[in-house]
C-alpha cells in the first residue's frame, strides 16, 4: 500500500492528468491511506508469530520491493522476545522511519540494524539521503518524528534522531532489557 500510494502521489505530482481524473486520484490515495491507517492498528501477525527480527525483516523486503531505494537489514545477537507492546512499538518507529526516509530522504541507500545485547535491544535505522534540520521539521508540523519519539517514550524506550544536512539521518531506539517478557 506504501508503494501505491508513492506511485499515485508521484502521479500527481507530475500533474499529467485531466481535473477529472486529478479528482480519481486523489480519492484513491485518500482511500489507500485510510486502508494504511487500519492496517497500522492491527498488530502484524509475523511480528506475534515469530518476533521483531523477522518482522522487522520483512517490512524492510517489501519496502525494498517498491521503492527505488535499497534496503539493507541486518541483525546481530541472538533474538529475545520482549513485552508484546514493547515490540509493537519498536515495530511502529521502524515502518515510521522507512517510510520518512523513502518519502523525504532522497537517499540510495537505507540501513536497518538491529542488535539484541545483554541489557537491551537496539535498532538503528540510517540513511544517506539529504539529511534535514529536526528542529525546523517539528516546527514545521511534522508528526512523524513527533509520533516516533511519542511512542519510544510511552514504552520507555531511548529516541535519538541525528541528522546533518547533506550527510544523512540516523534514528536509534533502545529498549532496555527489563522490558523482555520471555527467550524464545
Amino acid at each position: 500500500m506504501t508503494a501505491a500510494k508513492f506511485a499515485l502521489g508521484s502521479i500527481r505530482t507530475a500533474n499529467v492528468l485531466s481535473k477529472p481524473l486529478m479528482g480519481v486520484l486523489s480519492d484513491s490515495i485518500d482511500v489507500i491511506k485510510s486502508a494504511m491507517q487500519e492496517v497500522r492498528d492491527i498488530s502484524p501477525s509475523v511480528l506475534a508469530d515469530y518476533g521483531l527480527s523477522a518482522a522487522v525483516s520483512k517490512v524492510c523486503d517489501s519496502m525494498d520491493d517498491y521503492q527505488a531505494i535499497y534496503i539493507e537489514y541486518t541483525q546481530a545477537g541472538v533474538e529475545y522476545k520482549l513485552s508484546t507492546e514493547a515490540e509493537i512499538c519498536a515495530y511502529r518507529i521502524v515502518q515510521e522511519a522507512l517510510n520518512n526516509a523513502c518519502k523525504y530522504s532522497h537517499a540510495d541507500k537505507i540501513k536497518v540494524q538491529i542488535s539484541f545485547k545483554s541489557k537491551e535491544v537496539m535498532v538503528i535505522v540510517s540513511d544517506n539521503g539529504i539529511g534535514f534540520y529536526p528542529e525546523e521539521v517539528k516546527h514545521q508540523g511534522g508528526s512523524g518524528i513527533l509520533n516516533m519519539e511519542e511512542r519510544a517514550g510511552a514504552v520507555d524506550f531511548f529516541f535519538d534522531l541525528h541528522s546533518i544536512p547533506r550527510k544523512g539521518t540516523e534514528i536509534t531506539l533502545k529498549c532496555p532489557r527489563g522490558l523482555v517478557k520471555r527467550t524464545y
